[in-house]
């Protein structure tokens, strides 16, 4: 069951909740590969996807609490967030110029203290993860 399509560099990646992995298409070369397939980086329910400068993949993984990234050849580098997001489902990335790393925003949805919120943490050691609470009306 497609849930999340992103589109880059003449490539296609499709999460797939059914078959457990992100499908990464490329119509110009004929070919497709399935990422998350194998340990480690193994995907359970990946939802949201988004792609930074480098080509690198990130992918929320709702079942597993956390999200992953894999570079531009779907070969899987880490995760971050196990012990911290609930729910995690849409990602984004945009690049911080000022220190040269690529920020990424994680929707946690489901919090049991304010409904949802926003995780960030900055590309490079991903040792800091900074929450952002999201409260209605505020």
């Amino acid at each position: 069951k497609p849930f999340s399509v992103m589109a880059r560099k003449g490539r296609v990646y499709v999460s797939d909740t059914v078959t457990h992995s992100v499908m990464m298409l490329d119509p110009a070369n004929g070919t497709h590969k399935e990422i998350g397939t194998e340990s480690p980086g193994l995907l359970g329910k990946p939802l949201g996807l988004d792609l930074d400068g480098q080509g690198n993949l990130y992918v929320a993984d709702v079942s597993r609490k956390w999200a992953m990234m894999y570079d531009q050849d779907g070969k899987y580098l880490q995760g971050f967030g196990r012990s911290v997001l609930l729910c995690p489902t849409p990602v984004a990335t945009n690049p911080d110029l000022r220190h040269r790393r690529t920020r990424l925003r994680i929707a946690d949805h489901d919090h049991p203290i304010s409904g949802c919120r926003v995780c960030w943490l900055l590309y490079g050691t991903f040792t800091s993860l900074n929450v952002e609470s999201i409260y209605a009306g505020a």
